[in-house]
């Protein structure tokens, strides 16, 4: 009994060590490494870190850039600041949270998102109307929904379409912007 117990361990070592291999075979002739098994994880997850640029329309032109972190895959903070271009508003600072609807274990390169986040805008002028309504203070609150879709790309790139509902908290204001982001990630 002990010697087939010992023949039966052997062949079985023999053919887990036969059949160990360090790449995969996949179609069109492409290898991928297994011992690297990064080609195979959550984009969200390997890059945690962030930093982008962004072009944002709400009815002025607007830039600027922004740090973000996934604190889960599906769970990321964000800190944007930037400038106005009109000759009425100055600056923006914003932060917020997104929710990542893929599953934390996907390796999609694409996923949609929501979110919630709080915007202050400055103004350097006072008194002036505009839409009907005069501004008279110098920096405006605005609570802002974002959603939409972000590409992951690889070695860290990353590109983002966005479009945010926001709701301005001094006087009752809703809007419409849209955002296209451009920046890269880190590990």
């Amino acid at each position: 009994m002990k010697k087939t117990i010992s023949i039966i361990l052997s062949l079985l070592v023999y053919i887990t060590n036969m059949s160990a291999q360090d790449s995969l075979q996949l179609e069109k002739n492409r290898n991928i490494d297994v011992s690297n098994m990064l080609d195979f994880e959550n984009p969200r997850s390997l890059y945690r870190y962030g930093i982008s640029s962004s072009v944002i329309f709400n009815g002025f032109l607007c830039w600027g850039y922004g740090l973000d972190y996934f604190i889960t895959p599906n769970i990321s903070a964000e800190i944007n600041v930037g400038v106005l271009a009109d000759r009425h508003m100055d600056h923006y600072y914003d932060i917020g949270f997104k929710y990542w609807f893929d599953n934390k274990y996907s390796k999609n390169r694409f996923s949609p998102f929501l979110g919630l986040a709080y915007q202050k805008h400055g103004f350097v002028f006072d008194g002036e109307i505009y839409d009907g309504v005069v501004m008279d203070i110098d920096s405006y609150a605005v609570v802002k929904v974002p959603f939409g879709a972000g590409y992951f790309g690889r070695n860290g790139f990353f590109t983002s379409i966005q479009f945010s509902v926001g709701d301005l908290l001094s006087f009752r204001l809703a809007y419409l912007e849209a955002t296209l982001k451009v920046g890269w990630r880190f590990k």
